[in-house]
């Protein structure tokens, strides 16, 4: 039997470590090289529930997000380590809402109008997934390594250089795309949240005003989440204030009021959005490379089906 070959992952956020754990777990022997681990990672700041967020391919995403949904279900829940676990989520909005694509996935209900805040004129609330990002990414890395699987801490600058002594690499830098393999589709939209403290909330509450203006608070293992912004093209890392007091008096729209008093800190991400995920193999000189970046909002929630494919992807690969 030929020996499998090793394995070369850009990029350490929930793509690339779920990318890394699958391989090793077929066999593979498996390098991560990123420039950032947790808790430095975009991934480290996700609110990160399951729900497909702003994602395409339409035809490929429901997939995905079913299969990770099973995946977490089936793998990662039952670990108490791993500060995941079932959450319900409630979603209001000021226009009459039809049930989303992946509704048949989920236990999802539709709230009655007198359950409404008020001002907002439907909602619905399903089953959900909540993956507490502070203690997931390090359960992630733990379970990569002690897989077998190594970790450098390089920034990769010149994918020609790197390419010549990897012959199969899986692209998930995300946002590193636009320059290791100059795709200037993907792109920046920019998250800021709040950590708060817990109170009694025993579900999340959301609410999309626009495709960049968001609300939402989401109970975690030991602290909570008041987001939020999905602002495009938005490089800016300084917090700005304006976003944190929408959020504060968004807050009381939706029947959940957060004390100013509460916030523990204000964080900042960059969600690598494209328009459609990019999920397929490039041949590159005598190396292969499996993209699979541009998750958006979805990254966490379509973790796990993604890097199913890329798993079948390499093993369809033929070394000559």
């Amino acid at each position: 039997m030929q020996d499998l070959p090793h394995i070369s992952v850009i990029g350490a956020g929930v793509s690339g470590l779920s990318v890394g754990i699958l391989l090793l777990r077929k066999g593979y022997a498996v390098t991560i090289h990123a420039k950032e681990f947790s808790p430095n990672t975009t991934s480290d700041v996700a609110a990160a529930i399951w729900v497909p967020f702003h994602c395409g391919p339409a035809d490929k995403v429901p997939g995905w997000a079913a299969d990770t949904f099973a995946y977490f279900k089936r793998e990662i829940v039952p670990d108490p380590e791993s500060g995941c676990f079932p959450e319900k989520l409630v979603s209001y909005f000021k226009e009459p809402e039809s049930d989303p694509d992946w509704a048949s996935l989920v236990n999802l209900k539709r709230i009655s109008n007198n359950n409404l805040p008020a001002g907002f004129v439907d909602g619905y609330e399903f089953d959900s997934l909540m993956m507490d990002s502070r203690l997931y990414m390090p359960y992630l890395t733990k379970l990569f390594t002690d897989l077998g699987g190594i970790l450098i801490q390089e920034t990769v600058l010149d994918i020609s250089q790197f390419l010549k002594n990897h012959p199969i690499t899986v692209n998930c830098s995300g946002l590193g795309s636009r320059v290791l393999f100059n795709d200037t589709k993907v792109y920046p939209s920019r998250g800021q949240v709040m950590r708060i403290q817990k109170t009694s909330l025993l579900e999340a509450v959301c609410y999309n005003k626009t495709s960049e203006d968001l609300v939402f608070v989401m109970p975690r293992t030991e602290d909570m989440i008041l987001g939020g912004t999905a602002q495009d093209n938005d490089w800016r890392t300084d917090m700005d204030p304006a976003d944190n007091e929408r959020m504060l008096v968004a807050s009381h729209e939706i029947g959940v009021p957060v004390d100013p008093a509460s916030v523990i800190e204000t964080k900042i991400g960059f969600r690598p959005a494209r328009d459609e995920i990019r999920l397929e193999v490039e041949k590159l000189g005598n190396s292969y490379v499996i993209h699979n970046y541009g998750h958006g909002g979805g990254g966490y929630t379509l973790s796990w089906g993604c890097a199913m494919e890329v798993v079948k992807l390499i093993q369809d690969i033929s070394i000559n």
